[in-house]
């Protein structure tokens, strides 16, 4: 989560939420005397901006991969040994590795709420 409070950024795990004000876990702040990295209270009032990131799991991404994995492994010549089996290898960790990277990206969203006085 990251808010802005009074001209200052501060980016961080919520911890709890209260009536008055938000608790935060700070991990980055922009004025570090008004609220330095750890627990802090912020208080409701001077909150001009909260911006919410999310991620979550990509079904398709995670099916796309495996038919792609599927792919190689039909096509490959299981009778080579060792060759094949290392090229099996390199490339289902590249393609694991491109759809963690491109779902992440993809499955993630930012939601910015602009707080009214």
């Amino acid at each position: 989560m990251q808010l802005s409070v009074q001209g200052a950024t501060i980016r961080g795990e919520v911890a709890a939420i209260r009536e008055d004000a938000l608790v935060l876990d700070v991990k980055s702040t922009s004025d570090a005397k008004a609220y330095p990295k750890g627990n802090a209270t912020v208080p409701r009032g001077p909150v001009s901006m909260l911006r919410l990131q999310r991620e979550r799991p990509s079904r398709s991404l995670e099916r796309a991969g495996v038919r792609c994995l599927y792919a190689v492994d039909t096509t490959a010549d299981w009778n080579n040994g060792g060759e094949v089996l290392a090229m099996f290898v390199v490339v289902a960790g590249a393609v694991a590795v491109a759809v963690y990277f491109v779902g992440r990206e993809l499955d993630s969203g930012t939601t910015e709420i602009r707080v009214v006085p």
